[in-house]
């Protein structure tokens, strides 16, 4: 995918990814109940519960996801993703809000060039060599899908 080829010499991330910090959690809270609209089945993910997404898990730990803000040149935040280091090699993508829907496509490959640069990092959470792919498991009527439509085509 053309997104995760590097910036040219000289040009700065235009979103910049970070782990969460305490006070974004009452941002991230509006974001994902609003994601979780209309769907069946969701997730209840209080402030305990994204208290342990700003402070860790332990290595291995199934629980183990990974929440990040995204922030624009001004340090605004724009949303946040959370990710999962799957045992079979792949980062999943499990929430992903901004707060605009139209943002979504342009921090994209912002956030996937991340993830990237981030292979080492979280290595020692996979059982192989690291993560070998980028997964998207979100709601069947997420947004980043008609994104992944236009640049892919139909599956």
């Amino acid at each position: 995918m053309s997104d995760l080829t590097p910036l040219p010499a000289g040009e700065t991330e235009p979103y910049q990814i970070r782990r969460i910090t305490e006070a974004d959690i009452l941002l991230i809270t509006p974001l994902y109940r609003r994601q979780c609209v209309g769907n069946l089945i969701t997730n209840v993910l209080d402030k305990a519960i994204r208290r342990h997404d700003v402070s860790g898990y332990s290595p291995g730990s199934d629980l183990g996801d990974w929440t990040f803000a995204i922030t624009d040149s001004d340090n605004r935040f724009v949303g946040y993703y959370s990710t999962w280091g799957d045992p079979w090699g792949a980062f999943t993508i499990k929430e992903l809000a901004t707060t605009k829907d139209e943002v979504l496509r342009q921090v994209l490959p912002s956030i996937m060039r991340f993830i990237q640069s981030q292979r080492v990092t979280y290595a020692a959470e996979f059982k192989e060599e690291g993560p070998t792919r980028i997964k998207f498991a979100l709601a069947a009527n997420h947004p980043l899908y008609k994104i992944l439509d236009t640049k892919l085509g139909q599956l």
